[in-house]
């Protein structure tokens, strides 16, 4: 059976696999291109070109046409709008729970529980800006672009034809597609292998609900970029460099 055969009219199966396949290349790459100078920045802009270049290639070898998956720049203005409400809504309280996790972390948690952290005891929290911040700015936006358009585009879409919504949530069709493509975006992040990476998972619903309510992946990856620049300064707050 050719792997055309397997994967018509089996979408949860192409879904699945096709991530698996990419994870698999990045594992090969980080092993060993990564290994490089420079191999970091080499390993994530393959990332970025993968994430954006295998959803079309599938289809087009399927036979099927190439569907949008919501990468459009249709109502580029409601779109930011949307995405700056989202972040005001979203980031203060976040802020508020990373600090209150981090005393926690350095207070009253078993030594064990560190795990939760690669940094180690914190020794305070000083608003300071990581290194970098202006070369992390691009890498954050293509990375962002490309998780976006591949889970929330071509993985999402996939699994709702497996298996449609059937509940709403404020007002948006949500179910089991959300999840377990939520569920295979945390599990990509153990490409680095640190079991904090899996609390992905919950901004990951969040960039989910966006892209499906809007029908675009536009402003989930902006909350998504400014997501990741905002966990890196709270990183380099509290943990310095």
């Amino acid at each position: 059976m050719s792997w055309t055969d397997r994967w018509k009219d089996r979408p949860a199966r192409q879904a699945v696999e096709v991530w698996a396949g990419l994870l698999l290349l990045l594992v090969v790459a980080k092993v060993t291109v990564g290994l490089l100078p420079m191999g970091g920045s080499v390993v994530g802009a393959l990332a970025v070109a993968l994430f954006l270049w295998i959803p079309g290639t599938v289809q087009r070898r399927l036979g099927l046409s190439e569907e949008d998956y919501g990468l459009n720049r249709d109502n580029l203005g409601k779109d930011l709008l949307f995405a700056v409400t989202v972040m005001v809504v979203v980031f203060p309280p976040f802020v508020g729970l990373f600090r209150g996790f981090l005393w926690w972390l350095d207070e009253a948690a078993p030594a064990a529980w560190r795990v939760l952290t690669p940094y180690g005891v914190s020794h305070g929290f000083h608003w300071r800006a990581p290194d970098g911040l202006l070369d992390k700015v691009g890498g954050n936006i293509a990375i962002a672009l490309g998780e976006e358009f591949f889970y929330r585009g071509y993985v999402q879409s996939l699994l709702e034809r497996a298996y449609p919504p059937r509940f709403r949530l404020w007002g948006v069709p949500f179910g089991r597609a959300a999840f377990q493509q939520t569920l295979l975006f945390a599990a990509g992040h153990l490409l680095t292998p640190q079991p904090n990476r899996l609390m992905t998972f919950f901004p990951g619903l969040l960039f989910t609900w966006m892209a499906v309510r809007c029908g675009r992946v536009l402003p989930a990856a902006i909350v998504h970029a400014a997501s990741n620049l905002l966990i890196a300064t709270l990183e380099a707050s509290a943990f310095g460099p």
